[in-house]
C-alpha cells in the first residue's frame, strides 16, 4: 500500500459497534460463513479456504444497498476508517522466528477472555497465522474465471508439496460486483504456535507432504476469530448513524467512545428514507 491512503466502510448493527468499541476488537469470519457460498471451495484441497478469515469492507459510501442489507436495514451505522499500512490498523506484538523479528498479531477465538498479550500468549493460542503473520488487505477482484474461482492451492515443492492459500478470498462470481468490496484476510492453522514447533521438529525440516497430510485429515469448526485492533486506529474513525439509528442508541454509542477516550468522528447519515 506504501504512502497510498485507504479509505474504506463498514456497516453493520449498532450492537456489533458497541463489540467492537468495548473490546478494541474487529471479527473476522471463516469463507465457510460468507455470502458466496463457492469461496471457501478449492479445486485440490477441498474446503480448505474454511481456514481462511476475513473481514469485508466496501468502496461505497453512504449507499442503500449497503445500509439495507449490512447496516441493520437503516437502523445500524456505518463505520468508516483510514489507514496507510496494516499495522496502523491491527495492533502486533514483535515476534522472533529463527533470525527474524516479525511483527505478529495476536489472534483471540472467542469466547476466549483475556488481558492483551505479550509474546507469551502465543505459545498457549488456539490457532496460528500463515505467512507474514499479519491480515493482508485487497479489493476482491469480480471474474468469471474459474482458475480463480475454484483454485488449485497445492503444488510440488521439490520432492514434496507446498499449499498455498495467498488466492483464497481474493475473487468473488461477477454478480457480486455491485459490492465494490475489499477485504482484511487472514489464514490460521488450527494450532497454536508451541504445536507447530513441535510438529516441525517431528518431520526434521521435510515437512510439504507431512503438513498436506496432516491438514488434509484435520477438521476445523470455528466460525470466528478476533483481532485486536490499534489504539490509534480510532484517531480515524468514523461512525455514521443510519436513518433509523434512534436517538437513545446513538448517545450509548457516543458515551462508550468518551469513556473509553475514543477520539472518533460521529455524524448522521445524509440519506433520507420513510
Amino acid at each position: 500500500m506504501g504512502d497510498l491512503i485507504e479509505k474504506i466502510y463498514h456497516y453493520t448493527s449498532v450492537e456489533t459497534l458497541k463489540l467492537i468499541l468495548l473490546n478494541r476488537t474487529l471479527r473476522f469470519k471463516s469463507l465457510g460463513l460468507v455470502d458466496d457460498v463457492k469461496e471457501e471451495r478449492t479445486a485440490d484441497f477441498g474446503n480448505a479456504g474454511r481456514m481462511t478469515y476475513v473481514s469485508c469492507w466496501t468502496t461505497l459510501d453512504e449507499n442503500r444497498p449497503q445500509w439495507n442489507g449490512y447496516g441493520d436495514n437503516y437502523k445500524g451505522v456505518m463505520i468508516g476508517i483510514e489507514f496507510e499500512k496494516i499495522e496502523d490498523v491491527f495492533f502486533s506484538v514483535p515476534m522472533r522466528f529463527g533470525d527474524k523479528v516479525v511483527p505478529t498479531l495476536p489472534v483471540f477465538v472467542p469466547p476466549l477472555d483475556i488481558d492483551i498479550p505479550g509474546s507469551e500468549f502465543f505459545s498457549f493460542g488456539k490457532v496460528m497465522p500463515t505467512g507474514d503473520r499479519m491480515p493482508m488487505f485487497f479489493d476482491i477482484e469480480y471474474t468469471d474465471d474459474e482458475r480463480k474461482l475454484n483454485p488449485y492451492i497445492v503444488s510440488p515443492n521439490g520432492t514434496g508439496l507446498s499449499i498455498d492459500f495467498s488466492e483464497m478470498g481474493k475473487y468473488k462470481s461477477s454478480d457480486w460486483s455491485f459490492q465494490k468490496e475489499c477485504r482484511f484476510a487472514i489464514t490460521c492453522l488450527p494450532w497454536s504456535y508451541k504445536e507447530w514447533e513441535d510438529f516441525m521438529a517431528s518431520t526434521r525440516g521435510d515437512f510439504g507432504e507431512a503438513i498436506f497430510n496432516k491438514l488434509r485429515n484435520v477438521s476445523t469448526e470455528l466460525e470466528h476469530i478476533d483481532l485486536l485492533l490499534n489504539f490509534n486506529i480510532f484517531n480515524n474513525f468514523t461512525v455514521v448513524f443510519g436513518p433509523r439509528c434512534s436517538n437513545d442508541e446513538q448517545e450509548e454509542i457516543k458515551k462508550i467512545a468518551n469513556l473509553l477516550d475514543f477520539n472518533i468522528s460521529f455524524k448522521d447519515s445524509s440519506l433520507e428514507i420513510r
